[in-house]
């Protein structure tokens, strides 16, 4: 897991995840429509748009063929960490949306608001769009870089 900001990128950033990250910049990129986009090859991204939630009722996640590379836009929300070693699967890995299911505690609690950016790596199960204070619309877009 690796959190940053997009206004002060670390060039010892993975090659692949610095050259997508230095091209959220691009405003026009940023203000793409709603729904999902490619980049290169198998990477996409999906701009979206929704409201944080309170902690019930979010669910962790994990996946095995992409890294997931979140980029707030706007508003804030907080998105919890945890190593998929130390949870217990909820529902079996479903291959074809690359998603794993996962319950158990997470350990950490990272805010992300404008411009930060959060990378998941495949051990990363990650439980989103939980609320940072109050429950507010939140525009990010979520990147799905092969592995």
């Amino acid at each position: 897991m690796i959190k940053g900001n997009l206004k002060s990128l670390d060039k010892n950033l993975d090659k692949d995840i610095y050259t997508i990250l230095n091209k959220l910049k691009d405003e026009e990129l940023l203000s793409k429509e709603l729904g999902l986009h490619k980049l290169d090859g198998e990477d996409f991204f999906v701009r979206t748009e929704y409201e944080t939630k309170d902690y019930e009722g979010s669910f962790i996640e994990a996946h095995k063929k992409y890294i997931d590379i979140h980029v707030t836009l706007c508003g804030s929300e907080v998105i919890e960490v945890e190593d998929i070693r130390k949870l217990q699967v909820e529902k079996e890995y479903d291959e074809e949306n690359d998603c794993l299911i996962l319950s158990g505690k997470t350990s950490q609690k990272i805010i992300l608001e404008k411009n930060d950016f959060l990378v998941c790596y495949p051990k990363d199960a990650h439980r989103v769009g939980i609320k940072n204070i109050d429950k507010e619309k939140i525009k990010k877009i979520v990147v799905k870089l092969l592995v």
